[in-house]
């Protein structure tokens, strides 16, 4: 697990956690520059690596990409339907996708793309005009994404 740490707001920004063994990937952290940034790495059991790289240099969606647990993806497109699915690893996974555009510096406006529960959780929602970006907050397992036209 890895959040920031700020005593004004205790445990009110989680940046990453997971119950995979083999986690390699990217999450989405906002910082306003007003203060050091501060991280706690909670890993018993295992190393992390932390690696720092501006929203610049994030991969490209194109028509579609895979991957597993977090990750940041840019999406340049035309509107289109986003469809995903999830092949959890775990009982219960939890599957989380946002949509982010910059408001301003540090910050991000995120629109709830899908938050769901299920064993094989299979969806099919509207993807707003790039660029923004695809956030893959939570997925305990090897997930899909594939950009589609608008019906």
């Amino acid at each position: 697990m890895v959040d920031v740490v700020d005593d004004t707001k205790p445990g009110l920004d989680l940046i990453a956690h997971t119950r995979l063994e083999d986690f390699q990937g990217r999450a989405l952290m906002r910082h306003d520059d007003r203060s050091p940034l501060r991280l706690r790495v909670h890993a018993p059991d295992r190393a992390w690596k932390l690696t720092f790289r501006p929203v610049s240099v994030v991969e490209e969606l194109g028509l579609g990409a895979t991957g597993r647990g977090r990750d940041v993806l840019l999406h340049t497109g035309p509107a289109g339907e986003l469809s995903a699915q999830l092949h959890p690893e775990v009982e219960l996974a939890y599957f989380l996708v946002e949509s982010c555009t910059p408001r301003a510096r540090g910050v991000w406006d995120a629109h709830l793309l899908i938050s769901e529960s299920h064993r094989r959780p299979e969806y099919r929602v509207p993807l707003p005009e790039g660029p923004v970006l695809v956030r893959v907050g939570d997925a305990e397992g090897d997930w899909s994404l594939e950009v589609r036209p608008t019906p």
